[in-house]
């Protein structure tokens, strides 16, 4: 099979209208036998695309061409090739193939990313702006459910004595530390629960009995056994955190399909590159699913673990301004709670994004 190595040509600078003025365009081509694959880049000001095309004989002999973009970010795209559906359309590119050539190129959606991501801040946004605008109106007394102006003020207040800052660190820490403690032998166990049946049989028992237990009602006892510090709070977190990842790795392991299975075992995997290779990366997809759930979770119980026994938190912060009638105070505690879990939600999201990058969203 006849083959030439591809060949990259500096085509030029662009003159055209639109968002790829004066655009950096290139053109390369690789040629195997019969077939010709090309790529053509350009890189403006404006924008940034790639695109590919094949080129190949049909039935009867003749030539033809496809072409399909494979990456298109554009920073600020004129009015006029946005559709009222939405979808971008760009007809020609001019001196992308060859000089003086125009040739259609590419109609394609704009990103669902960067239409999801904004579409991720409206209900917030909206929700702040309504819950002004009736308290403004005289709708709800300030006194006990502050304006969102009151408790930004509030808020500023507090960051600048570093008070919250110190509060929203102790939270973090405890979180995490319990999260890491809890969440690593829960996807061990879950994963073992899957390969050998007689683990299986013996653990399930007593997550069963376990995992129904407000995880909130063991604090007594985590108090009397690591007592007023720390160390307590970890544990409960630790514990909410590993019944709902070890209950979906478990789920997502034994939902794999058979046939990696006897593949694996076909050509002689082990124990430890079925562990490994299989069933981890196939269960993946829902381990994150619990971790996400279980993250949600820890901040759940350890806010509650922080109205007792501790003098700093977030938990401790709400109920010791709720004690104090200090509503503000309250209020910007139970913000940045809500804050908190939708930054780590979206920093989740975006690690499990380059994690599963097989999983369609």
């Amino acid at each position: 099979m006849a083959m030439k190595l591809p060949v990259r040509r500096d085509i030029g600078q662009s003159k055209e209208s639109g968002p790829f003025a004066h655009s950096k365009s290139w053109l390369v081509t690789l040629t195997t036998g019969p077939h010709e694959l090309t790529a053509a880049e350009a890189n403006g000001p404006q924008g940034y695309v790639k695109s590919c095309g094949i080129s190949a004989p049909d039935a009867n002999g003749e030539s033809f061409k496809s072409e399909f973009v494979s990456v298109m970010k554009l920073g600020r795209p004129s009015s006029e090739n946005i559709s009222k559906d939405g979808i971008m359309r760009v007809t020609e590119w001019k001196d992308a193939f060859g000089a003086g050539t125009s040739q259609p190129f590419m109609n394609i959606e704009m990103s669902s990313k960067t239409r999801a991501r904004l579409l991720y801040l409206i209900s917030p946004i909206a929700f702040l702006v309504i819950w002004q605008i009736l308290l403004m109106a005289g709708i709800g007394d300030r006194r006990f459910v502050p304006a969102p102006s009151d408790i930004a003020r509030r808020f500023i207040t507090l960051a600048g004595t570093g008070e919250l800052e110190w509060h929203v660190g102790v939270t973090l820490y405890r979180v995490f530390l319990g999260y890491i403690i809890g969440a690593v032998p829960a996807v061990a166990v879950g994963l073992l629960m899957a390969m050998f049946k007689p683990v299986r049989i013996m653990v399930d028992p007593l997550i069963a009995a376990l995992f129904p237990i407000p995880k909130i009602a063991l604090m007594p006892l985590l108090l009397l056994a690591f007592g007023f510090g720390d160390a307590s709070k970890v544990a409960l977190v630790a514990i909410a955190v590993f019944f709902p990842v070890v209950v979906n790795t478990y789920v997502g392991a034994a939902n794999i399909e058979r046939i990696y299975w006897d593949v694996a075992k076909n050509y002689g995997a082990s124990q430890t590159v079925m562990f490994t290779r299989i069933v981890f990366f196939g269960a993946l997809p829902t381990i994150f699913a619990g971790l996400r759930i279980a993250l949600a979770v820890s901040f759940i119980v350890l806010v509650a673990s922080e109205f007792v026994a501790t003098k700093s938190g977030i938990g401790y912060l709400i109920w010791n301004s709720w004690e104090l009638l200090q509503v503000d105070v309250m209020f910007v505690g139970i913000v940045t709670i809500g804050i908190l879990g939708l930054i780590t939600s979206v920093l989740f999201q975006e690690i499990e994004r380059k994690a599963v990058p097989w999983k369609t969203e």
